[in-house]
């Protein structure tokens, strides 16, 4: 994903249009990510939700795919800020 920010440039910073674009753009690269790490049936089992206060907030289901995600917490992070080109996200929330 190239970083939104490089495309618009700083302007962009300022809309909230832009905000909210960047947010559903950073849900989906959370998916791809998941997907990345734990293979395609992760689809069944957890899916990003939403974005809020610099927090991604993923559904789960079950406890197993929970602790997974807990547990790779970092990685997760680490390529959706390297994804986006700015630290995004810092922490992961589960709902289960």
């Amino acid at each position: 994903m190239k970083s939104l920010f490089k495309i618009l440039g700083n302007k962009a910073e300022r809309s909230a249009l832009f905000k909210g674009a960047l947010k559903a753009i950073t849900v989906e690269e959370a998916d791809l990510v998941l997907k990345e790490l734990f293979g395609d049936k992760i689809e069944k089992f957890a899916k990003a939700s939403y974005i809020k206060n610099k927090i991604l907030y993923i559904t789960c289901r079950g406890s197993a795919v929970t602790q997974e995600i807990k547990f790779n917490e970092d990685k997760i992070i680490e390529k959706i800020n390297e994804s986006a080109g700015e630290k995004v996200i810092e922490e992961v929330k589960i709902i289960i």
